[in-house]
């Protein structure tokens, strides 16, 4: 099951999907334990894949799709939780270490921003209709 790093801890702005992943990462957590030797379950917290959503985003921690999925068959079976790669594992990690009050605000404000953006454009398609 796909989850997010994002789920690990509770991010306003973006709260409905961090209990969305949280929802998953905890579903397929709870899964690998009770269905222990008879189905392999997993937990791919996964990072920035290179996916059409993401477009050509290019950084440290963006990697590619193959990749990504390489290393979480390479866990299956033999771990509850993966990351896929290791710079998926080091970025979370520090990530994990920000306080909660420097992050918060922080995503707030990209999204209060991103939300008056979609209103102002839905407002701008009524007025051609």
């Amino acid at each position: 099951m796909t989850s997010s790093g994002l789920g690990c801890r509770s991010y306003a702005g973006i709260l409905t999907y961090s209990c969305t992943k949280t929802f998953a990462s905890f579903l397929a957590q709870g899964l690998s334990y009770e269905l222990k030797g008879k189905v392999d379950c997993l937990d791919w917290e996964c990072g920035e894949t290179k996916t059409k959503m993401l477009g050509n985003r290019k950084g440290w921690t963006v990697i590619d799709t193959d990749v990504a999925v390489r290393g979480s068959l390479r866990d299956l079976g033999s771990a509850n939780v993966t990351n896929g790669n290791y710079r998926h594992e080091v970025g979370m990690f520090f990530f994990s270490l920000v306080s909660l009050n420097w992050v918060n605000p922080f995503f707030n404000r990209i999204m209060e921003k991103e939300l008056l953006k979609q209103i102002e454009i839905g407002r701008a398609e009524k007025k051609e209709d």
